[in-house]
């Protein structure tokens, strides 16, 4: 099974705390096409274990300490550091905040999803 790695600050969740639209569905989808999902976090595993569980998201396989995993256990990467995707293969995307509308916001997931897919498989 390919391991995918998402970072959580300004990929999934923005500073004030709003989760990115349409996260949920983009965790599924991932699972569905046969990807362990991880999330890591610049601020720590509880930190990202406890956001998780408040927004509700779908279970995903295990939470870390962003960057703190041998490259080799990771297929791919979706963050919004271009700088971090030049370490891993991976899809860079837009930073997220809520507080300055992006109608495109949902859509860079789906984009995502099919760069993986062309990346991928």
């Amino acid at each position: 099974m390919k391991k995918i790695f998402i970072t959580l600050e300004d990929t999934l969740i923005d500073p004030s705390g709003v989760m990115r639209p349409g996260t949920g569905t983009f965790i599924e989808v991932l699972k569905s096409m046969g990807f362990q999902v991880y999330v890591w976090s610049d601020r720590g595993m509880v930190y990202a274990e406890r956001v998780w569980e408040k927004h509700n998201l779908p279970a995903v396989h295990g939470f870390f300490v962003r960057g703190e995993v041998d490259r080799q256990g990771i297929d791919y990467v979706v963050d919004s550091d271009p700088s971090f995707i030049k370490r891993y293969n991976g899809s860079c995307i837009k930073e997220w905040n809520s507080l300055q509308y992006d109608p495109s916001a949902e859509k860079q997931l789906k984009d995502v999803l099919e760069k993986i897919k062309v990346d991928i498989f």
